[in-house]
């Protein structure tokens, strides 16, 4: 009886030994990762060594604080390196035409931003969900017509 419980401890012991190594693997796996996307999604050599220092700082900052996708603006989009402003476009008609984001892996949806550009996004971005104004509370369109022309 004494040795299937010692047999039984130590395939425990080896087992949450294990689940630490996967973890702690994929916790090195995503710290930084956005630089390895960085590399095969943008042309480097577009940029000097004070612009990349400059794009480092602030990746790295995105890193840390991701933006909401579904609520980033075009100056926001237009400051990540590599996306174009055809990518640009077609993440906010795709965000318009069929709401916010759900996961990040639906930029899959959008042609123009290939795996490489997704993953890097990825890093730098969330998808949370954008909480929209009911209908019956919004302002009716001949009042907004009324306040723009002044009557």
């Amino acid at each position: 009886m004494n040795y299937k419980l010692c047999i039984m401890n130590y395939a425990l012991k080896i087992l949450i030994f294990f689940m630490f190594l996967s973890v702690a693997a994929h916790a090195q796996q995503t710290d930084g990762a956005w630089e390895d996307y960085f590399m095969e999604a943008v042309d480097i050599e577009e940029y000097d060594e004070t612009q990349l220092a400059d794009i480092y700082e602030y990746l790295q900052e995105l890193e840390a604080q991701p933006l909401n996708i579904n609520t980033a603006t075009y100056e926001q989009f237009s400051r990540i390196p590599g996306l174009t402003l055809d990518q640009i476009s077609d993440i906010m008609y795709y965000r318009d035409k069929y709401g916010s984001l759900r996961t990040m892996e639906e930029l899959s949806m959008i042609r123009s931003i290939e795996r490489p550009m997704r993953l890097f996004l990825s890093c730098l971005f969330v998808a949370k969900p954008v909480e929209r104004m009911p209908w019956y509370k919004r302002p009716a369109l001949d009042s907004l017509l009324h306040r723009h022309q002044g009557t």
